[in-house]
C-alpha cells in the first residue's frame, strides 16, 4: 500500500461461506496505530475492504499487520493468522480533494 492513497485490500475467507457471517473486523495495525473497518464488499468469493487517504496517512512507511476477525451467525468467532503488509512513502502528505 501507499500512504496517502485509497488502496482497496482484497483477501478470501477459505472455508466460510458468506451466508454465515453476522459481522466481519478487517483491523489493521503498526506499533501503538489500530483502525478497525467493519465495512466490506462481497463478490465472486473475495472480499474487499477500502481505506481512505486519511486512513493510510495514519500509518509510517513500513510494516503494517493485519487480521480478519469474523463472527458467525451462530455466535462462533475465528480470526486468520496475522499477515504483513508493506507500507510506502509518499513525498506528499496532505490529503487531496
Amino acid at each position: 500500500m501507499i500512504r496517502g492513497t485509497t488502496p482497496t485490500v482484497m483477501f478470501h475467507l477459505n472455508g466460510l461461506a458468506y451466508e454465515d457471517i453476522k459481522k466481519l473486523y478487517l483491523t489493521f495495525e503498526q506499533g501503538t496505530k489500530r483502525l478497525t473497518k467493519t465495512e466490506y464488499e462481497y463478490d465472486k468469493r473475495v472480499y474487499s475492504v477500502k481505506l481512505t487517504q486519511e486512513e493510510t496517512l495514519l500509518y509510517s512507511a513500513g510494516t503494517v499487520k493485519v487480521q480478519v476477525k469474523v463472527l458467525l451467525i451462530d455466535g462462533t468467532v475465528v480470526a486468520s493468522p496475522i499477515k504483513t503488509l508493506s507500507m510506502t512513502d509518499i513525498l506528499m502528505e496532505e490529503v487531496v480533494k
